[in-house]
């Protein structure tokens, strides 16, 4: 088995229902896949052709470090794995996060090295312009609407409509998203299953609060490119 042989097959995006979110730091969410769904990809892909080594691990300044090699086919590649030492703790001096630091860098360091060889490493360009549009475009395609719903809350689709409380504003995001829903050839129940999807069970637009609705209307003119 040769390496170059088996890279489509590694590099594949994983299914929608496989990507995970987390936080990030000041706000947002990010997707990522777990470790053990990497892991089973590597069984699938290339059975008993792949190892990894890992250093111990190091304390440097606030991080605990540790380093990965993964090799599959006969070839090495390095990640680093990093972790705060001392993670935030909650009211009852308990870690907010699972897992203690060496465990969660031992984690990173080998997706870091699984992603050298392309495992994943679409996910990196999920903010980006063309990797963001590519994987909304890849989720909604198969029904999952979290990526277009998180670009736009991170700001990364651009900001919402703004508009006034009162019924004149409220009465043209109406007007607009009924507009918008024609031009995607959207039907109402098109429109009602994503929004009890994406807004807590809500079904109609009369539900939603002006905000909300807001939402909507950006989200539905990000999806024009997505199908010209």
């Amino acid at each position: 088995m040769k390496l170059e042989e088996i890279l489509p097959q590694l590099e594949a995006w994983f299914l929608p229902s496989e990507h995970k979110e987390r936080d990030l730091p000041g706000g947002g969410r990010w997707f990522f896949v777990p470790h053990q769904l990497i892991t089973q990809r590597l069984n699938a892909v290339c059975p008993g052709e792949w190892s990894t080594q890992y250093s111990d691990p190091i304390t440097t300044g606030d991080y605990t470090v540790i380093r990965c090699e993964l090799t599959i086919c006969g070839v090495t590649r390095t990640g680093i794995g990093d972790d705060k030492t001392f993670p935030e703790t909650n009211d009852r001096g308990k870690a907010k996060i699972i897992g203690t630091p060496p465990v969660r860098a031992f984690r990173n360091a080998f997706k870091d090295a699984a992603e050298q060889f392309g495992l994943c490493a679409y996910l990196d360009e999920q903010k980006g312009r063309q990797g963001k549009e590519a994987f909304i475009r890849y989720m909604q395609g198969k029904g999952d609407g979290r990526a277009a719903k998180f670009a736009l809350e991170n700001g990364w689709s651009g900001d919402p409509t703004p508009v006034s409380d009162g019924p004149v504003g409220r009465e043209r995001l109406m007007h607009e998203t009924t507009e918008e829903m024609k031009r995607l050839g959207w039907t109402e129940i098109q429109g009602r299953n994503y929004l009890k999807q994406q807004f807590a069970g809500k079904e109609t637009r009369a539900k939603l609060t002006n905000n909300e609705l807001s939402q909507f209307l950006a989200y539905l003119k990000s999806q024009r490119s997505a199908v010209a």
